[in-house]
């Protein structure tokens, strides 16, 4: 009778270990995730703050050209150039001074209000990579083509004797 009632007990306290490496396991899941998305968050906010600060340099540029083109008596692109350099100067500002948590939030929103754009900027986002692995492949293509075709030679098995192919047909024919 004793050993019955010492099984439950063991059965009991193995649980008891399974839950504990279970609950162990979920907690080093958790901080990995909190540290993940710490370093995730740390780069979106410099990599946006560095984005403002290059688009900032384009507006400066943009500005400057816009100047030169009234200075020439161009005053129609000169303010069309204005507008577009007034939305970038927007984008820009914008990403310098927005954190990962706000950059994301504003992209869901975008999402929910106008699920139309955001599939359409996919669209032309993947249009765009695949110009970009298009133009890549056929330089790739290119210089892999030039290697094996300074290598290349058939193989002997096709020519028989005095370079005739089987059936006695001659090569150059």
């Amino acid at each position: 009778m004793s050993q019955m009632t010492a099984q439950p007990a063991r059965g009991a306290e193995h649980g008891s270990v399974v839950e504990q490496a279970s609950a162990a396991v979920q907690e080093k899941a958790a901080e990995a995730k909190g540290v993940l998305g710490q370093t995730v968050r740390g780069q979106v906010d410099a990599r946006s703050a560095q984005a403002g600060e290059q688009l900032t340099e384009v507006v400066t540029a943009l500005r400057r050209t816009s100047d030169g083109l009234r200075s020439d008596g161009k005053a129609g692109p000169a303010a069309a150039l204005e507008g577009i350099t007034d939305r970038t100067d927007r984008v820009a500002t914008y990403l310098s001074g927005s954190d990962a948590e706000r950059i994301l939030r504003d992209a869901e929103e975008l999402g929910r209000k106008n699920p139309w754009v955001v599939i359409g900027g996919g669209i032309l986002a993947g249009l765009v990579a695949s110009r970009f692995l298009k133009a890549s492949s056929n330089r790739r293509f290119e210089q892999l083509r030039g290697q094996y075709a300074s290598s290349y030679r058939p193989p002997a098995t096709l020519a028989g004797p005095q370079g005739t192919l089987p059936g006695g047909s001659d090569r150059a024919a």
